[in-house]
């Protein structure tokens, strides 16, 4: 069983180069003779067909138009554009009449779409572009766009500008940019300038260590019972103002100023401090 296999499969492998290799003929046709494929899904600009025309001047037809024998158009639709431009009368054509109607069908997709999954060795690329140029070749024909050629030819010190190292340091300016006592806004938070041996500038944030004992308190003095006044109506207010919550919330916000007025208030409040040696 092995052996048959073996041998069937050589025997393809003998067919499949007199199935593929054809002997392609290539005539020439009047450019009337042709037919645009009714049902062609590719587009061509103005532009694109004067990029082919251009290059059918530049290094003349070097692919022919593929049709069937009944004349329509397999592969080519933009040469035969780019032929009417130029005024040409026949072009060179490959008759495919070995093809089914739907291999036919499936070619005029397949022609176009294989190319385009390609891609370029940018390297290479610009290598060979740079070369072109030197030689004072247009560049123009073949077939990029202003801008791609552009981004091609950037030099990769150039095309990388910009993405610095997040370790590095820019160099200080002679000019300093901001003085002791300034308050950059950073989005929703304030950083100040100053000397980080300055107290009296650092401690001017918010006293959260403060207004945290301020809540402390508070909520112990729901829990905890504390000693009440002797008099017997001191006792009564005390007994009225621990229950009431206005009143808490009078000494919350005493204790609040309280540590304001102790650490130095200030309008806004500061995130962060910069020392201005360094700023």
């Amino acid at each position: 069983m092995k052996i048959a296999q073996d041998t069937a499969t050589s025997q393809e492998t003998s067919i499949m180069p007199e199935r593929v290799l054809r002997d392609l003929v290539v005539e020439r046709w009047l450019v009337s003779r042709l037919i645009p494929y009714i049902r062609n899904a590719r587009t061509h600009s103005e532009e694109q067909v004067a990029q082919v025309a251009a290059s059918i001047v530049e290094f003349g037809w070097t692919n022919p138009i593929l049709a069937g024998a009944d004349g329509v158009i397999i592969a080519g639709h933009a040469r035969l554009l780019a032929a009417r431009k130029l005024g040409m009368t026949e072009v060179p054509v490959i008759v495919l009449d070995h093809l089914s109607e739907a291999q036919r069908r499936a070619l005029v997709l397949a022609d176009n779409r294989l190319a385009m999954n390609a891609g370029w060795d940018e390297a290479m690329l610009r290598v060979e572009l740079e070369s072109l140029r030197e030689d004072s070749f247009d560049l123009d024909i073949v077939g990029f766009t202003a801008e791609e050629m552009e981004n091609l030819l950037r030099e990769p010190e150039e095309a990388t500008a910009g993405n610095a190292d997040e370790d590095a340091v820019p160099e200080t300016q002679e000019t300093a940019v901001t003085v002791p006592g300034d308050v950059w806004l950073l989005g929703p938070h304030r950083a100040l300038v100053t000397s980080a041996s300055e107290r009296s500038q650092a401690g001017r944030r918010w006293p959260w260590w403060i207004v945290s004992a301020a809540v402390i308190a508070l909520e112990l003095s729901s829990y905890l019972e504390l000693p009440r006044a002797a008099h017997p109506t001191l006792s009564s207010l005390y007994v009225t103002a621990s229950g009431h919550r206005a009143v808490k919330a009078v000494i919350f916000l005493a204790w609040m100023a309280l540590g304001w007025l102790i650490a130095g208030y200030r309008p806004h409040r500061v995130d962060a401090v910069v020392g201005h040696d360094r700023a």
